[in-house]
């Protein structure tokens, strides 16, 4: 996935990287951590130049229809780019947290998910990458985890997760434009008790 932040209509912008081949992606070039951004506004008599390094947002999730729509495949899996820990958004599935309930931390542990386990594993074990997870609740009673997982969300619990989705989307672009601030913060305390019955 890619999100691309508009710039003024006044400000001529490049964009230039050197092309890559992955064993993981056949055919396709993709950017690698070169990626340089250029701009210069004509208001400016001299232009300005400004370097960016570019986020990469990974989904964690599982390919085919067999996990479309369930609880474990909230975004697809993408191949590690070599980019900064900390340009690195992790979204992923979490049932320790209420279904549609979203957190986002600068780092952290696996917390027994597999999958964050595997990005750490090829990050030489690395831990300080920003993540963003989406509740998908605990199962019922004895219910099988895996069977639970792989269960489709009911009219509420999608309704709940695309509501999530939607901030989520805005958390992002907050975290990609400003880093950890305050409103992050606030955003994580918002979230807390969204769904809390009392």
């Amino acid at each position: 996935m890619l999100h691309a932040v508009s710039s003024p209509k006044n400000c001529n912008c490049s964009i230039s990287y050197p092309r890559i081949q992955s064993p993981f992606f056949h055919q396709k070039h993709l950017a690698s951590t070169r990626l340089r951004v250029s701009a210069a506004s004509s208001a400016e008599p001299n232009g300005v130049k400004i370097e960016y390094t570019p986020w990469l947002i990974v989904g964690l999730g599982n390919p085919g229809n067999k996990y479309h729509g369930t609880r474990h495949n909230v975004g697809p899996l993408a191949a590690y780019y070599q980019v900064p820990l900390r340009h690195i958004l992790l979204v992923y599935d979490e049932m320790s947290l209420p279904n549609g309930v979203l957190r986002i931390q600068p780092k952290g542990g696996h917390g027994h998910h597999n999958g964050v386990k595997s990005v750490m594993e090829h990050l030489d074990g690395r831990r300080e990458f920003p993540r963003f997870c989406i509740g998908v609740g605990n199962p019922p009673g004895t219910m099988d985890m895996k069977a639970y997982l792989l269960q489709k969300f009911s009219a509420l619990e999608r309704e709940q997760v695309d509501a999530a989705l939607e901030q989520g989307i805005e958390a992002a672009r907050t975290l990609v434009l400003e880093g950890f601030s305050s409103r992050i913060n606030r955003f994580n305390l918002g979230q807390k008790y969204k769904y809390h019955k009392v």
